[in-house]
């Protein structure tokens, strides 16, 4: 299996820190950090852009692709790029964002998980209007999938994925159409979701809401903390 981490973009609502340096207050390490400890790292590749000295200076020995274009493409863009880097196209990949804690728990579950998978998480309380990709479940089967808002309770794509072979995550790159740079992977899948002979169909959903917190804003940071 391979894992792809996905972190090339700026973290502008976090006075431009790289969110893969964030430290974990639960772990003492960093986001990157978590992900090396519970994978290999010749099976980790490592998507960077913004900043990216910063990360591979303290990681040199990590595998990287770097989206040069980071600031006019989004991350469709960075998993493209990743995708070059694997040869077997039969091969399991799991696709992990650059701005997320996960438990390690959480982490080897993924490991193990079969076939293709979005995994969610509700979201409360939220502060900020920002488009998300939001699912609608049955059990654990996805009824429908729409580019919305983010509302309280609703339950979202927060940009961790499982893969049964790279040679899906090919078919529907191949599917995006002349936008394609310009699409986050949740977009992606929604669009594929909704179109005549989707991929995505094939597709669970797992909620892992209480073993993750996603940062998008310095708050974000400082609940975490005073949780842990």
């Amino acid at each position: 299996m391979k894992t792809l981490i996905l972190g090339a973009g700026e973290g502008f609502r976090l006075d431009n820190f790289n969110k893969l340096l964030l430290l974990n207050p639960n772990t003492g390490n960093t986001i990157l950090q978590d992900y090396v400890n519970t994978f290999k790292s010749e099976n980790l590749i490592v998507g960077v852009g913004y900043r990216a000295i910063s990360v591979v200076h303290q990681y040199p020995k990590l595998n990287y692709v770097v989206n040069n274009n980071w600031s006019e493409t989004k991350s469709v863009e960075t998993l493209r790029l990743c995708l070059d880097e694997i040869n077997d196209m039969n091969e399991e990949v799991l696709i992990l964002p650059g701005d997320v804690f996960i438990t390690q728990d959480t982490l080897h579950q993924m490991c193990n998980d079969k076939g293709n998978v979005i995994y969610c998480t509700k979201k409360e309380n939220n502060k900020i209007k920002r488009r998300g990709i939001i699912l609608e479940l049955e059990n654990d089967s996805i009824k429908n999938m729409h580019i919305d808002y983010s509302m309280t309770n609703s339950i979202e794509a927060f940009g961790a994925f499982k893969f049964s072979s790279a040679a899906v995550i090919r078919d529907t790159l191949s599917k995006g159409g002349s936008d394609i740079k310009s699409l986050f992977v949740s977009e992606l899948l929604c669009k594929d979701f909704n179109s005549d002979k989707p991929t995505t169909q094939s597709f669970i959903a797992k909620n892992v809401t209480n073993s993750i917190c996603e940062i998008e804003v310095v708050e974000d940071y400082i609940r975490y903390v005073k949780r842990q």
